[in-house]
């Protein structure tokens, strides 16, 4: 029976990286540092990893963090699992973000979504208010090397809403890949078979617009 690697054998081998495969995990969530759930190379999924001092130091000197999708080593002490190392990235998916508590004092930065990702999904419910420039604004963030951008309108049952976007996306990106579904389509989860391959495992990063929430996928 086929099991879910979250693509780290194809990592390792694409990256001809010499890890110890049963050390190396995938993390599909996190909390904080204290509090980081991984994948294994099985499918089993690890609740509650914690960062070793030497990792934390690291990532504090590089200003970086770790984020959804990132490929790490990982290792037993004491009976407590923990994350050593986190691996060399393919990509990764950031925003800048700002924010101010007074009108003089803003502050900027990026916050990253995830990485390691081979296809974003912008989902656009036919519902709700759309316009071009919204969307430039996600395909020109989420436009990298290596990664195929999709479009994917959810509520199809809303037609007219879904014939208006469906015509101005053609339109104005006629060469974009552009996917629809609906929850009383019995078919809807079929669409991501084509993005599934049993052999080599894909990663998917869901933008859902406009509440900007993710969901990795593999």
């Amino acid at each position: 029976m086929q099991t879910n690697d979250y693509c780290i054998l194809s990592y390792l081998s694409s990256n001809q990286l010499d890890q110890p495969i049963d050390q190396v995990g995938r993390i599909i969530q996190i909390f904080n540092q204290s509090n980081i759930t991984i994948a294994d190379r099985h499918g089993t999924i690890h609740h509650s990893l914690l960062l070793t001092g030497l990792l934390k130091q690291q990532i504090s000197q590089a200003s970086d963090s770790l984020t959804v999708g990132d490929f790490v080593s990982f290792e037993n002490k004491a009976g407590q699992l923990v994350i050593s190392d986190v691996l060399p990235r393919v990509n990764q998916l950031s925003k800048n973000i700002s924010s101010a508590r007074k009108s003089i004092h803003v502050k900027s930065g990026v916050q990253l979504l995830a990485a390691n990702v081979s296809d974003v999904f912008i989902v656009v419910a036919c519902d709700q208010r759309f316009t071009i420039a919204l969307l430039e604004r996600y395909l020109l963030a989420f436009s990298l090397n290596h990664v195929q951008l999709h479009i994917l309108l959810t509520k199809r049952d809303f037609r007219q809403g879904f014939t208006q976007i469906s015509q101005l996306i053609e339109q104005a990106y006629p060469k974009l890949s552009c996917l629809s579904l609906s929850i009383y389509d019995q078919t809807v989860w079929l669409f991501l078979t084509r993005f599934y391959q049993p052999k080599v495992l894909r990663s998917l990063l869901v933008l859902l617009e406009p509440a900007n929430r993710r969901l990795l996928i593999s």
